[in-house]
């Protein structure tokens, strides 16, 4: 718009001022939408990764005639009982990952009993998984035994131990609990009995 002396007239602040303060609402609106487009697929995958490696692990550990107590993780890995997109890029041969980039290892704990555990999962995907791992029908050979959480080295609460029967989304917020403290992740463990 021409002014009085013939120049253009300019943006004033306050007009500059409401351009950036939208830009940046639109900025953080599709910013939230991927974070949690992102965790979610971290959710579905974690659930998926689960029930792939029990499944596998049944596969290799029912047949045999040893037994190894401790990490076997290495040993899964080189069964090819955890998928390669499971892997830790830094250690493929030895270490396994989950989404979040957590640790994920597999214990015998005795020669019935082998488990399979999440470190560093997110709140939501603490429940994600303790919800839909312990999802299966009784006696089903895939069916976890027992599951554990820790909530990491801040929490008040000690670990919990649930039968998959009583899983409820109420038992599962309690197992997870949120952390009040900043990166508060959980480990969640699952036990499975080859009997």
């Amino acid at each position: 718009m021409p002014h009085r002396n013939g120049r253009t007239r300019g943006f004033t602040l306050i007009e500059l001022a409401i351009v950036l303060g939208v830009m940046g609402a639109i900025i953080a609106a599709v910013w939230t939408a991927a974070s949690r487009a992102t965790e979610a697929q971290k959710q579905n995958t974690a659930v998926e990764e689960l029930q792939t490696v029990a499944q596998n692990i049944f596969a290799i550990m029912e047949g045999r005639t040893f037994s190894i107590t401790g990490n076997i993780t290495s040993s899964m890995i080189s069964s090819q009982a955890i998928p390669s997109a499971f892997l830790d890029p830094s250690s493929p041969t030895t270490k396994a990952i989950n989404p979040w980039a957590g640790a994920l290892d597999v214990y015998e704990e005795s020669p019935t009993v082998f488990r399979v555990s999440f470190y560093d999962v997110s709140y939501g995907g603490c429940l994600k998984v303790l919800l839909e791992g312990t999802a299966c029908e009784a006696g089903h050979s895939g069916c976890p035994t027992k599951v554990w959480t820790d909530r990491a080295a801040y929490s008040q609460s000690p670990s919990a131990t649930v039968g998959w029967a009583v899983m409820n989304a109420s038992v599962a917020a309690t197992l997870c609990g949120r952390n009040s403290y900043s990166g508060g992740n959980n480990s969640v463990e699952f036990d499975y009995s080859l009997q």
